[in-house]
């Protein structure tokens, strides 16, 4: 016989997750921008630890609970909007 697949266990809307998904890389890439542009070690380590932390936030979110992505979503987002201007 086949593989049963649980239906229950899929997301009615799997776009929900690729967004927070995006959303992470994108606070992620703005990170990495500002890991490259420091002047110094402590301030590239301060942006490249910021950056694990969002991936792990992101991993860490499981697939199946729409309101947690949702909400994550809207954080990676307002993270994103908080950051100060690359100089």
């Amino acid at each position: 016989m086949g593989t049963v697949i649980d239906l229950h266990a899929v997301p009615r809307n799997p776009m929900v997750y690729d967004i927070m998904c995006e959303a992470a890389y994108w606070l992620q890439g703005e990170y990495l921008a500002r890991e490259r542009a420091a002047e110094d070690d402590a301030e590239r380590n301060r942006w490249r630890d910021a950056r694990y932390q969002a991936d792990d936030e992101m991993r860490a979110v499981d697939y199946r609970d729409q309101s947690l992505v949702r909400a994550k979503t809207a954080e990676f987002t307002e993270r994103r909007k908080a950051l100060p201007p690359l100089r």
